[in-house]
C-alpha cells in the first residue's frame, strides 16, 4: 500500500515528465518555425472519433434527416455530450495520437480587444477568403 506522499511524488514525477516529452516534441515540430510560441504548459490530446448523435433517424437520399429529432433523442445527444470540453483560451496542442512524434495544430486563443490592427485587418483577410473558398470546397465522403 503506497502512501500518500508516494503517491504524490509519483504523480509529480509523471507530470514532469510528460512535461519535458512535450517540450521535446514542440520544440522538434514546431520550434523552427514559430519562435514566439512558449512552452506551453497545458496540453490536450486529442483522437477523433465519430459521433452520430441521432444513430437511429431515418435518412433521405442526401443523408439529411427526414424528421426533426424527439425531446428524447435531443435529450439522449445532449448527455453524450456532457464529456466534452471546449477550447476556450491560451494555448492548445492537437496531437496525432496515432503518431507520438506529430502535431496536428497549435490553436491560440486571443481576445478580440486584444489584437492589434494589423492582427484585426490580416485576421479579415484570412475570413473574407475562407468566406469566398466555400464555394470551391465539396465534403470528402469517407
Amino acid at each position: 500500500m503506497q502512501t500518500a506522499s508516494r503517491k504524490s511524488a509519483r504523480e509529480e514525477r509523471k507530470k514532469r515528465q510528460r512535461q519535458d516529452e512535450h517540450k521535446k516534441l514542440f520544440q522538434t515540430c514546431i520550434d523552427s518555425i514559430m519562435k514566439k510560441i512558449p512552452i506551453m504548459e497545458s496540453w490536450r490530446s486529442v483522437k477523433y472519433l465519430p459521433l452520430d448523435l441521432y444513430p437511429s433517424m431515418l435518412l433521405n437520399s442526401q443523408k439529411n434527416h427526414i424528421l426533426p429529432p424527439t425531446a428524447i433523442k435531443v435529450q439522449s445527444a445532449y448527455e453524450k455530450l456532457q464529456d466534452f470540453h471546449p477550447f476556450r483560451e491560451g494555448y492548445n496542442v492537437i496531437r496525432d495520437m496515432e503518431e507520438e512524434s506529430s502535431i496536428i495544430a497549435v490553436i491560440e486563443f486571443t481576445e478580440f480587444k486584444n489584437l492589434s490592427d494589423s492582427e484585426i485587418e490580416n485576421l479579415q483577410l484570412l475570413s473574407t477568403f475562407l468566406n469566398r473558398s466555400k464555394k470551391f470546397l465539396r465534403p470528402v465522403s469517407s
